[in-house]
């Protein structure tokens, strides 16, 4: 069948890392990461291992940096072919003043597609980068705005999307131990698939709690 369908998956991941501090600013990493998707509807499960190098960089005490970058092979059940792909995480965050930050973060990365059609599977590269600002007011409310850009590359099927959002809202904290906030969510996606792009908003209220 060409219907399409959301599945649900169990994913088990191990992540180690080996810490050496270079300097006062500097700590390098190396790590190895292996994981185990688990998906339903007979789609193959999925085994991948990464292999990366992490860099953290305290510019000075407003400014951090943070890097990795390093290889992913990927096997997919069903007799398909092992993947093999760079994948990077780069991001800075920046404090001016107190209760102000500013985040940006650049990715690539690759996971499988939540809409699958039938017991075939479909993976998506990930490459993107997004930006989010936060300001305190006062002692309880927290104001915040962020959006990126993103393009997922689809395999096996020959598909292209690309991908834009946006978010903001407003977080109240009565206390340290609980936030309830609201925000609009706003979504496109451009593809190049026959039933893919879309656009959407979405309108919330959220809440965490503590104990």
């Amino acid at each position: 069948s060409s219907d399409l369908f959301l599945i649900s998956s169990k994913e088990f991941i191990n992540d180690d890392w080996f810490n050496y501090k270079y300097s006062e600013k500097v700590t390098t990493s190396a790590g190895f990461t292996f994981g185990y998707v688990d998906l339903e509807n007979g789609i193959p499960h999925q085994t991948y291992e990464q292999g990366l190098v992490r860099v953290t960089y305290d510019a000075f005490e407003k400014l951090y940096f943070r890097a990795s970058a390093g290889f992913e092979v990927r096997q997919i059940g069903g007799g398909a072919s092992d993947r093999v792909l760079p994948v990077f995480s780069l991001g800075a965050t920046y404090k001016p003043r107190q209760g102000t930050e500013f985040v940006l973060d650049g990715w690539r990365q690759e996971t499988y597609a939540v809409l699958q059609s039938g017991s075939t599977h479909q993976n998506l590269t990930s490459t993107g980068f997004s930006a989010q600002i936060r300001q305190q007011l006062g002692s309880k409310f927290v104001l915040y705005a962020g959006g990126g850009v993103s393009n997922s590359s689809y395999h096996p099927e020959s598909r292209e999307d690309d991908q834009y959002s946006l978010r903001y809202g407003l977080d109240f904290k009565p206390s340290d131990r609980f936030t309830i906030g609201v925000y609009h969510n706003y979504r496109e996606n451009n593809s190049s698939g026959a039933s893919g792009s879309y656009r959407e908003n979405q309108f919330g209220i959220q809440a965490s709690a503590l104990f």
